[in-house]
């Protein structure tokens, strides 16, 4: 629980049950001032055995708390740059540690304000700060009349005073779930990062069939927790006669994604919009082979979920392939560190170009987009056809540094490109009226053998946020964690 509410300071000690820590009065207005007294940390005096009493300790938290750490006491540091002034939490010996250590936490004082849950700091009821952040370190100053902080080991809560004249409450979990970042808590990773409790890889021999649900008394949770595992989901006994039902079922997943190709399409060779089918210059609206490929690699914000629901087969051929994308990338990287840090570190310009129409070009994301702050891949961008010419060389390049980077990125473009079309990849799909096709296009490439004869196909793209935010109140802690 976090609170915080206007008071007039008094005293504050940190307290256990047999341990008294006492700190100074001190704000960050005068921390400078008495920097070279209390370089580091403001220490306390402790009574009894390690400071830690033998009855009536801090509750007992549950195993599967992985990040829950039981803390003892606090003190506060005070370096001579004031802005860097904090206070570090005392963990007990033998309690839960954060990623397996059971090292102090030491929290810095704008951090713990920026915090605060007073109702003039966040609105509770939109769940949105209240600050515009232009004074956050003239606010992070504590009270100096009093002992401006308190720890209760008891109930594991901190309580802070601040020159304002407000007092703030902070939980211990709370504080640790929102202050510690592992990787652990983010995403539950085994051995390479590869795969989580809500991820599967999978390949042609892992994924025999596309997983379903029924369109009647259609299930979104279920829905949600298939596409999240697998990136790919196929709804079945949709209406197939025109794509209304189609759009209505999309519509109630997350909201259509528009592009320049509008928010719902129906297209096939020769067809235009005088059938009500719209037609562009590009080689999905013909009947030619497509390797597997990620959409909108050329858009600075590409769409998140493919949509495909065959109204009318050809007679002969267009199969639909799918490769899981998240697998090629772990296996690339089990097969050259090297090379995928390249396709990790490298941007790729994509364009679109159609006439005097459109022309659509980003270049600022790699081919493989990982997690911040662990190996966990989070979006693919692999699209050999809309790659726009690769301005990578320099002018007399003495160290060859651009020459050769050059050279190592097609080396690794060239290997994934490889790996993707590994026919032990890709799993074949022959697409039929009233199966619609949810695809990730995050994570899964999708490609189409050449077909003969007329293939009518309607879709659209969906915005992935959309769908995981309305899927991680239904999902289980296991699933909702790491999405």
């Amino acid at each position: 629980m976090f609170n915080c509410s206007s008071r007039v300071c008094t005293g504050f000690l940190l307290s256990h049950p047999s341990l008294r820590l006492f700190i100074r009065p001190i704000s960050l207005s005068t921390s400078t001032k008495l920097a070279n007294k209390f370089r580091r940390d403001v220490l306390t005096t402790a009574e009894g055995d390690n400071g830690v009493s033998t009855s009536g300790g801090p509750p007992v938290v549950s195993s599967d708390d992985k990040n829950f750490v039981q803390f003892v006491g606090a003190r506060l540091c005070l370096p001579a740059d004031p802005k860097f002034a904090a206070i570090e939490l005392i963990p007990r010996d033998d309690s839960l540690s954060i990623s397996n250590s059971s090292k102090s936490l030491r929290i810095p004082l704008v951090w713990l304000r920026d915090h605060c849950r007073s109702p003039t700091s966040y609105n509770s009821r939109t769940n949105q700060r209240r600050s515009d952040c232009t004074d956050l370190f003239n606010k992070a100053t504590l009270a100096d009349d009093c002992y401006p902080v308190h720890f209760d080991a008891d109930n594991q809560k901190l309580t802070v005073s601040w020159a304002d004249g407000y007092e703030s409450l902070y939980g211990i979990r709370e504080l640790l779930r929102w202050a510690v970042f592992s990787p652990k808590q983010c995403v539950e990773e085994w051995e390479g990062g590869a795969e989580c409790p809500s991820r599967s890889l999978w390949d042609a021999n892992g994924l025999r069939e596309v997983p379903s649900v029924p369109s009647t008394n259609f299930d979104f949770a279920l829905f949600a927790r298939l596409f999240i595992r697998f990136g790919v989901v196929a709804v079945n006994g949709v209406n197939s006669s025109n794509g209304r039902a189609t759009r209505e079922l999309c519509e109630s997943v997350a909201t259509l994604f528009g592009t320049i190709f509008g928010d719902f399409w129906t297209f096939g060779p020769g067809l235009d919009t005088q059938n009500e089918m719209e037609s562009h210059d590009d080689t999905a609206y013909g009947n030619d082979a497509i390797g597997p490929h990620t959409d909108g690699t050329y858009l600075d914000q590409p769409p998140g979920i493919q949509v495909f629901h065959c109204l009318r087969p050809a007679p002969r051929g267009g199969q639909t392939l799918l490769v899981d994308g998240f697998a090629v990338a772990e296996r690339l990287r089990t097969d050259s560190a090297d090379l995928f840090g390249v396709l990790n570190t490298t941007s790729v310009e994509h364009e679109y170009l159609e006439g005097d129409r459109f022309h659509c070009r980003a270049f600022r994301e790699p081919v493989i987009r990982q997690f911040p702050g662990t190996e966990k891949v989070a979006q693919i961008r692999f699209n050999p056809y809309d790659r726009a010419p690769m301005r990578t060389l320099k002018m007399d390049d003495g160290q060859r540094s651009a020459f050769e980077n050059t050279i190592l990125f097609y080396e690794a473009y060239q290997r994934f490109a490889q790996f993707a079309n590994d026919s032990a990849h890709k799993v074949m799909v022959n697409l039929r009226p009233g199966t619609v096709l949810f695809i990730d296009n995050f994570r899964v490439l999708h490609g189409r053998n050449a077909f003969q004869g007329e293939r009518v196909m309607c879709g659209c793209y969906l915005n992935r946020d959309v769908l995981l935010a309305k899927a991680r109140p239904k999902l289980s802690p296991e699933f909702y964690r790491n999405v």
